[in-house]
């Protein structure tokens, strides 16, 4: 009995010592990583601001904290399709209804259908030739912050379709969901993730020959696959926590109380630090591991653009171009050294609450009006001509887990399980057979993308532009083919379809196609084919004027009274001495006739040229472009020839100028 009862102690002992070993090795691997996390902040890898106010709560209520910032947009299945400027979805110039390789640029998460074709500049295919690629090219804002309202800006009205709903988030009315949208442009090197993050049940495979996860491995991508030169964990969260090349142009936000946030944190306004080392790239994530290996610990920063002509911090920081700011500081994309280069500073992006979609449906927003966002585009002092790429970011998660409270703790790593499980069984009643949830936590909180193809941002000096003038444009988006086989994509129409200007204001009237949207292939999870009119699988647009867009026939131009309320202050071709009857009829053809008459335009004129096809076909499936000063009140109203096909399809809109 005595040797039973000491045998019983003996085994309590030494479970409760394997406990105590277990204990202290947990809470050694948690300080150190608390540790390892905080070094970031008090070197300034954090912004102190996320602390404020936090100090006593203890280290770990305020660790739980950073990273609820960080899963802010971290985002279940909801694509997004970008329409204005044309959203590629990493497709080319294939002619199938699928895209050949989702890998090509970025990772959209998407659907392989949907997207559009790189622009043609002809009449023909631009196959690989890229100088037969037709880039879109919108004039730059004047200097604007020094002039009143809106005098000296260029809009551009952004439009895109989300599948599973944003925006209306009230008490009285809640969506399905959190969501966040994030629109940006660019006019990337491997970096060890943060190890901090929540990957619920996920297990990040270690990058090729490195032996840890680095910044390609995420919670939506454990596995590092690659997307052009894409950095995923960039691509995953926001606002980031290193530089990234990418400029915020706007959050639409949840809440706007949110907002104060977001600008905050957005690299335009908040330097970040990085491990510059001589490598060219670098694994370390803080100042410590950084500087112990070797590396240069680096505040970094964006910026518009470069004023190279400012070779010092006093003529830099004096200089007060255009109402812009100036900084002496080190660029996130230095090609010097990492020495400080004159930066034209950013400013925050704007931030509004997201507007109204709802869930399971990629259309149109709560008054039957394309999803949008009327983007003021950036002036460059330099004047320089820029080359740029547009890109959406769309994020929806869940309230399943607390959004501002979980973290790496919550892993499955840590003796605190994930609070979501891969496809979990749950009870909904006593001795019952359970149900089964369709549950994937590397989708369970999810970022979609999508981006423009190339696109040039000019100066107003290169088109006649009065730097005060205020300048709207006018494009097409979608494609060939009828709604089912063009969907998740779009069919045509202007955009917008419905523009208020003032009696002054300038409109750039321009479009893109391409002559390879066959839809061919086996149409994927969608139906194939490109229905329409003239030669299958080219895009073409024209406009001409009518009389109300409830009917289906253009006025003739000698009955028009849009051509004599317009001026033309610049046209793509430059010939001198263009009619109004010439504007009229450039529009009309797409570009395939310059003007009527040879004196004025020569092999291009009508008297000259071979005759165009009733149907477009000859003519260009891009039309470069005419600026207008509309010069007379009224409502003009306007049609597509081609592609307006009554019960099928409509290509109309109207210009009202108040």
């Amino acid at each position: 009995m005595y040797t039973r009862r000491r045998t019983a102690v003996v085994v309590v002992v030494v479970v409760v010592v394997v406990v105590v070993v277990v204990v202290v090795v947990v809470v050694v691997v948690v300080v150190v990583v608390s540790k390892s996390v905080f070094a970031f902040q008090e070197s300034g890898f954090f912004p102190q601001s996320i602390f404020s106010g936090e100090e006593a709560m203890g280290r770990e209520t305020a660790m739980g904290v950073v990273f609820a910032c960080l899963l802010l947009f971290v985002g279940v299945s909801a694509d997004i399709y970008l329409h204005v400027p044309r959203g590629s979805n990493n497709r080319l110039r294939e002619n199938t209804a699928t895209r050949n390789n989702a890998n090509r640029m970025f990772d959209s998460q998407n659907n392989n259908r949907g997207g559009y074709n790189v622009g043609d500049k002809y009449s023909t295919p631009s196959a690989t030739k890229q100088h037969e690629q037709y880039r879109m090219r919108y004039v730059q804002s004047g200097p604007w912050k020094t002039l009143k309202s809106d005098e000296g800006r260029t809009f551009l009205n952004i439009e895109w379709t989300n599948q599973h709903g944003c925006g209306g988030n009230e008490d009285n009315n809640p969506q399905k969901q959190n969501c966040a949208l994030l629109l940006q442009y660019m006019c990337q090197d491997d970096v060890q993730s943060v190890q901090g993050l929540f990957v619920a049940d996920q297990k990040l495979a270690e990058t090729k020959n490195m032996g840890y996860s680095s910044a390609i491995n995420t919670r939506q991508n454990p596995t590092g696959n690659r997307y052009g030169y894409e950095c995923p964990e960039e691509r995953d969260y926001f606002p980031y926590w290193h530089p990234t090349p990418w400029v915020d142009i706007a959050v639409l936000a949840e809440s706007a109380s949110m907002c104060k946030h977001y600008q905050s944190k957005s690299f335009n306004v908040q330097p970040y630090y990085e491990c510059i080392h001589p490598n060219g790239w670098s694994r370390y994530t803080n100042e410590e591991a950084c500087t112990d290996n070797g590396g240069r610990w680096l505040l970094l920063h964006s910026y518009l653009e470069k004023a190279t002509n400012k070779g010092n911090k006093n003529a830099c920081e004096r200089t007060k171009t255009s109402g812009l700011v100036y900084k002496w500081a080190v660029p996130q994309d230095s090609t010097n050294d990492y020495n400080p280069e004159c930066l034209v500073k950013l400013d925050a992006p704007a931030c509004q609450e997201a507007p109204w979609s709802r869930s399971n449906h990629l259309g149109n927003g709560m008054d039957g009006l394309p999803l949008s966002y009327k983007w003021t585009l950036p002036h460059f002092p330099s004047g320089n001509v820029k080359r740029c790429v547009f890109r959406i970011r769309y994020n929806i998660s869940t309230d399943d887990y607390d959004p501002y409270k979980t973290d790496y703790k919550q892993n499955d790593k840590f003796p605190a399980k994930s609070p979501v499980r891969q496809n979990p069984y749950v009870y909904v009643m006593k001795q019952v057979t359970p149900l089964r949830l369709a549950i994937n936590t590397a989708q369970y909180g999810r970022v979609f993308q999508d981006r423009s193809h190339v696109f040039l941002l000019g100066p107003r000096k290169h088109v006649g532009v009065d730097p005060k003038a205020q300048l709207y444009n006018l494009n097409v988006r979608g494609k060939r083919g009828n709604i089912v086989q063009v969907y998740p994509a779009v069919e045509y129409d202007f955009a917008p379809n419905e523009l208020r200007i003032k009696q002054g204001d300038l409109v750039h009237i321009q479009w893109t196609g391409s002559n390879t949207h066959n839809n061919g292939g086996n149409g994927g999870d969608g139906q194939a084919g490109s229905a329409g009119e003239g030669k299958a699988g080219t895009d073409r647009s024209n406009l001409v004027e009518m009389l109300d867009r409830s009917g289906n026939f253009p006025v003739p131009f000698e009955n028009s009274t849009l051509w004599d309320a317009v001026e033309v202050v610049w046209i793509y071709h430059g010939k001198k001495g263009v009619s109004k009857r010439d504007i009229a009829l450039n529009l009309a053809s797409s570009g395939y006739y310059q003007c009527a008459r040879q004196q004025t335009c020569q092999g291009e004129a009508v008297e000259k040229k071979a005759k165009m096809n009733n149907l477009l076909d000859n003519a260009p499936a891009s039309y470069p472009g005419v600026i207008l000063r509309f010069t007379k009140k009224g409502t003009y109203h306007f049609m597509c020839t081609r592609n307006n096909s009554f019960s099928n399809r409509s290509q109309k809109a109207a210009i009202i100028v108040e």
